[in-house]
């Protein structure tokens, strides 16, 4: 598990400096975007049968509060 949790958090360093790199975020979104992904990529962990798709929705839904995209990932 603690080479899991350091192996994710080194992605999820890469992740914030490509955003950075890119200038692709404001710097004070970044630590949300990547705690995000991280949160996301946790879920979808959980959800191993489940496509890429099927975990983005069903994490987004959970996520928002029940919100989900209608269109886009049939």
């Amino acid at each position: 598990m603690f080479q899991r949790d350091s192996q994710l958090s080194e992605v999820l360093d890469c992740y914030a400096k490509f955003l950075q790199d890119k200038n692709l975020a404001l710097d004070n979104h970044r630590p949300y975007l990547a705690r995000r992904v991280r949160e996301f990529l946790l879920f979808a962990q959980t959800h191993a049968g489940y496509r890429v798709e099927q975990s983005w929705i069903c994490f987004w839904t959970k996520w928002a509060g029940g919100w989900a995209p209608s269109r886009g990932f049939e």
